[in-house]
Order: C-alpha cells, then structure tokens, then sequence
C-alpha cells in the first residue's frame, strides 16, 4: 500500500463570510504503512483487554472498570432522522421519495461490553463476506455473502459507513468522564430523485464529527449533531425554490429545525449553484452557533463533508479535521485529495481577525505549542483559553473575535475523474452499468471526518491507507474494524505521550462516496461459473 500527494498539490480553502484566502501545501512523495506490531493478533496491534490495557490509565484511586464512563451521546439506535434524533420523517428506511435513508452513529469501543465483543468477533473476517442490505447494490465485490454484522454493531457500521468513538480521560474517577465528541454518518440526506430510475443511483451522503470542549461542551456538540442536517436540508429547500417543510411547532421563525417534508417535488427540478451550497453550510453553522441553548457554556467544532449529487461540500470549524481520499485499486495507490485546515489562533489571518475584535492570540514560546485565545471564563472568573480560532459556542469568546463561519470547500468529482482518466470518465458518474470505457476507470473515493483526538496521534496518510484497504481492498477488513484499528492506535499515542495521565475523547466517521462501474470482463468473469459448480 503505497499513499502519494503530488509535490504540486495545493489545497484551495476557501473562507466563506472572510476577507481572505489561504492555501496550504502538503508534500509526501510515498507512505509506507506502519503500525505497532503485535505478532500474537490478526492485524498486528494492541487491542485494549480487562486487566492488560496498553493504552489506557492505570490508577489505584479509579473505581473498577465495571463503572461504565458517562455517555450523553445516545446510544446508536434506529430512531434517526433525517439530521437527527426528533423527526418523524427521515426515520431509517425508505423516505416519502423511495429514496433509503440510513443513519449510524457512532458507539464506544471499550467501555460498552458487548460493543467490544461483538467488535471482537468481526475482526478476521473479509468485507467481502458480509451483506449488511444497506443500499449496497452498487457493491458487486462478492455474490456469495456469507455473513452480517452482530445487530449491536448494525446501526454503527456498514461496509460503505461506520462510525465509532472512545471516550477520554480528563483525570478523576473513571465513571466521571463524559464523551463530548459526536459523529454521525448519514446515507440518504436530501433526496435528488423521486424516482428509482433515476440516472443518479448514488444517494446523498453528509458525514461529520464535532468535538466539545470546555464545560458543556458535551451537550453543544449533542445539539450540532442532532440539529445540522435538518437546518441545512431545509436551508437547501429555501435556497432551491421549494416548498419548505413544516415544523413541529408552529412558528414563522427561520431557526425551527424541520421535521417533515410536505413537498414531494424532486430536487432535481430545482437549479442550485455551488455559491448556493456553499452559503446554505455557512449559514447552518452560523444559526447553530445563534441557537445552541445560551445559558450553557461550551462549545464545539464542526465538520462535514456533503456528498450531493456528483460534488463534495467539506465545511470545517475549529481543529476538527475531514478529507477526502483517491484510491486506485489497480496501482493501490492512496491519494489525499483535499484536507482541511485547522483553524488555530496562530494562523495570520485568523490572529488578525482576533486581534482586529478585541482578543488577545497567546503564542506559545516552545516549538508545537498550542496556540489559544484568551478570554474570561464567566463561570470561574479564571482566565482560559480557546485552542481555536472557529467553533460553534464558545459565546464568551466569540466577543473576542471566535466565529462560527466555516471554511468552504467544492471538490467536483467528475473533474476529477477526468483528469485522471480522460474524457471517457464522465458518463460514469453514479452509474453501474458495465462499458468498454470501464476497464480502466479504477477510482474509488471516500471521505473521512475525524477530531483531533484522532489526528494527534494519527497522522491523514495512516488513517487513507488504512480505510482504503478496508473500503475496497480485496482482503479488507469491515470498516468498524478498520475504525476501531484506528482509534486504538490513537489511544495508544495518547498514553505512550501522557503515561495515563489524560487521553481526549476521539472519534471518526467514514464513508464511501464512489465506486468505478463494473467492466464488461469483470462482469463477465463473476458470471462465469467456478470450478466448485462445475
């Protein structure tokens, strides 16, 4: 497995609602995958255990690891919605347009048991092996499935989507730790056809994470992952033309969050440009950030990535991070495609606006310091810190200069499949029938969503290769193995850094965006009877 980010390759971010643009420059020749090896384990590294944890603290004053860590985040479950928990009409299943809809959500690795059991069990087999019946019919990796998911693990994790999460440790007793990361992968969102002839069989993605911070944070990070997808499905709505949806409470005011669609009408109707998805993100940040519950203190960051129709919208706010990735099964090359940036305090236009508002911008003297905005905690009267420059929340210092305002970025798929295989590509978009032009179309793509609890420890490269393979390679594993992989690597960092002394919560979500079309040879090939059935 080989990652490689062109020498040339320059991110555009692009600051919606700034004064400013800014680029970043990211230069990796090859990647070679490492990993703490364990030879005594399947894949090679440190799995947490009762009694032998590598990666977690060892304290004599902590109560016994059967006290289970407070989780507000709730449980995965199959009561979701169209953004979130609280509507009736994007509940997992079939939407009022034929359209699947699907939310997972993520669940702790360790401290739920039979999450950890049933995370266990799943570990030595292919992905190619399992048939979740999520809208897979784009899949044509293998036709003879053999098993599912353990039901825990269902509403967590596919093999196109999985998110999951492990709690931190912030000092005290165990059972007084609270989660404030939250994640979500949504397949479903916003449907663009009423019809299931439709020509676009790749339905809407939005997949995200937003880590608290501060007091409270845990419950603005709770109200973002509920409320965001339904504000911008309904901000879409608005920008589109359409009859919005009604409310569950009559009010005329544009916060309400939606809650049913009373338009049937296809989206697909209505004409809109980049700049008008593009303010749609924006603006749900910002009314987010406005309608967060004020009398809490806290805040979060915030980041998404849009799959709609045959581009990819990648909001972020704070030093949460997602990316987009390439993957070229035939070279089994892994290519970053897009990541964005965290925004520091450090960073000059960002010290600029704060400076310009009042804030004061601390620079750490030590190199890899961490840069923050200081302000007054009104709860303690102490003077604190932000470790970031955007968020949602975090009111007190956004007087100082912290905004909400995401960064914007618009990656065309289709352009990118041209420019990688010439003209020929573009009628392959979301479209699974087999062509001669298909033999050389190899691309696959997907897109990651992960807080800083992740990416301390773990760097983007590591993180690509190690989803490609579980994605699409062809001994891969199911991506919530994958996932758990991952976190557990972080975790890992985290203790060999701090000696159990603090580990932040950390969580990822991942989703396939696309798949080539099946070739005429392959199709062919797996139609072809083997030698068992002759």
């Amino acid at each position: 497995w080989r990652l490689v980010v062109p020498r040339s390759f320059v991110p555009r971010i692009t600051v919606v609602g700034g004064s400013r643009t800014t680029t970043t420059t990211r230069s990796v020749s090859s990647f070679h995958h490492s990993q703490n090896n364990n030879p005594n384990h399947p894949l090679g590294f440190h799995y947490p255990r009762m009694g032998h944890l590598p990666f977690l603290f060892a304290l004599a004053t902590v109560a016994t690891f059967t006290n289970r860590p407070i989780m507000t985040l709730a449980e995965s479950t199959a009561t979701t919605t169209a953004g979130g928990p609280g509507s009736e009409e994007g509940k997992n299943g079939t939407t009022g347009r034929g359209v699947q809809r699907l939310l997972l959500l993520p669940q702790d690795i360790y401290y739920d048991t039979k999450v950890q059991e049933a995370l266990q069990s799943i570990r030595d087999t292919k992905r190619v092996d399992y048939d979740d019946n999520q809208n897979n019919s784009n899949n044509k990796e293998s036709t003879k499935a053999v098993t599912t998911v353990p039901p825990i693990l269902a509403s967590s994790g596919t093999t196109s989507m999985a998110t999951l999460t492990l709690i931190g440790y912030k000092g005290g007793a165990l059972d007084a730790q609270i989660n404030q990361d939250r994640a979500f992968c949504l397949e479903g969102f916003f449907p663009t056809s009423s019809s299931s002839t439709s020509s676009d069989t790749t339905p809407n993605k939005l997949v995200g994470v937003f880590d608290g911070h501060a007091k409270y944070g845990e419950r603005v990070s709770q109200y973002a992952v509920e409320e965001i997808a339904p504000r911008l499905e309904h901000k879409l709505r608005v920008a589109m033309g359409m009859k919005p949806e009604s409310s569950s409470s009559s009010t005329d005011d544009d916060d309400e969050p939606t809650t049913a669609t009373t338009d049937t009408a296809n989206p697909q109707e209505y004409a809109l440009e980049d700049d008008g998805i593009v303010a749609a993100l924006s603006e749900t940040f910002v009314e987010l950030d406005r309608t967060a519950p004020a009398h809490m203190g806290g805040g979060c960051t915030a980041t998404v990535v849009l799959h709609y129709q045959n581009k990819l919208y990648i909001a972020n706010a704070g030093d949460s991070q997602s990316f987009v990735v390439v993957y070229r099964s035939k070279s089994q090359q892994v290519e970053i495609l897009y990541q964005t940036r965290e925004d520091k305090p450090s960073l000059p236009d960002e010290r600029a606006r704060v400076e310009a508002a009042g804030g004061v911008v601390y620079i750490p003297m030590r190199a890899g310091g961490t840069s923050r905005v200081l302000y007054e905690d009104p709860v303690t009267g102490h003077q604190s810190g932000l470790a970031m420059s955007r968020s949602i929340g975090d009111w007190d210092a956004g007087k100082l200069g912290v905004i909400p305002d995401p960064l914007v970025e618009v990656v065309d798929v289709e352009k990118v499949l041209e420019e990688r295989l010439g003209s020929t590509s573009s009628s392959s978009w979301g479209s699974s029938s087999s062509t001669d032009d298909n033999e050389n179309d190899d691309i696959h793509i997907f897109a990651v969503s992960a807080t800083d609890g992740m990416m301390d420890y773990v760097d983007s490269s590591t993180i690509a290769v190690t989803l490609a393979e579980s994605l699409f390679g062809p001994d891969g594993t199911h991506p919530l193995t994958a996932c758990e992989k991952l976190i557990t690597l972080a975790a890992n960092g985290w203790q060999r850094a701090k000696q159990g002394r603090y580990r932040d919560d950390i969580a990822i979500a991942v989703s396939k965006i696309r798949e080539p079309p099946v070739s005429r040879s392959a199709e062919a090939a797996a139609s072809s009877p083997s030698d068992d059935e002759l």
